[in-house]
């Protein structure tokens, strides 16, 4: 996959995801938090495509676990591409929603073990 193309569909994006955990986990947790709102105003069709991305990827997991009653209010997901580190992408669903992830420190350990694996 080429620096300027988009995943097209959820698998690509999975491929996309596993290739470039490290960077894009730690984009999404500093994205949250901290870059989201201020740094992403555009849309562009960049943007579009990563959105439908996310909205596929919220209502297929909606879908997925209703009947475990998952709600959308219980859900949040903020996406960033950063294959072009000077003019990121981001897509979210409910992306400025306060959601207290209990597992944040796997993201670290994931972080931590793509890098091991890396060297």
């Amino acid at each position: 996959m080429h620096r300027e193309d988009q995943p097209q569909s959820i698998g690509e994006l999975r491929k996309l995801m596993n290739r470039k955990a490290a960077r894009l986990f730690a984009a999404i947790f500093l994205g949250t938090s901290l870059l989201a709102p201020a740094v992403f105003s555009q849309t562009t069709p960049s943007q579009r495509r990563l959105q439908s991305l996310v909205d596929e990827a919220a209502k297929t997991t909606l879908q997925k676990f209703a009947d475990k009653k998952l709600e959308d209010k219980q859900l949040s997901i903020t996406l960033i591409d950063l294959r072009d580190p000077k003019h990121p992408v981001t897509a979210s669903f409910r992306g400025n929603e306060r959601i207290y992830p209990a597992s944040v420190v796997k993201l670290f350990y994931l972080v931590a073990a793509h890098r091991w694996l890396e060297d």
